[in-house]
């Protein structure tokens, strides 16, 4: 389930950069929290259409 898998690790996204790249938003920084290999950096990339999140891919 996914609430078992997410929620008890309490990590926190702290983001340091935010680029626009081939018609993205790309927004990167650590995640701590309490889980193996914390802290782990994360980049978020946006789809925007007509100023709303059309897709959302998170990479590692």
């Amino acid at each position: 389930m996914f609430e078992e898998a997410v929620i008890p690790v309490r990590a926190i996204f702290t983001p340091d950069a935010v680029r626009h790249e081939n018609g993205h938003v790309v927004v990167e920084g650590p995640a701590h929290g309490d889980f193996k290999g914390s802290p782990i950096r994360f980049a978020y990339r946006f789809t925007l259409e007509n100023d709303a999140i059309k897709a959302l891919e998170i990479t590692a």
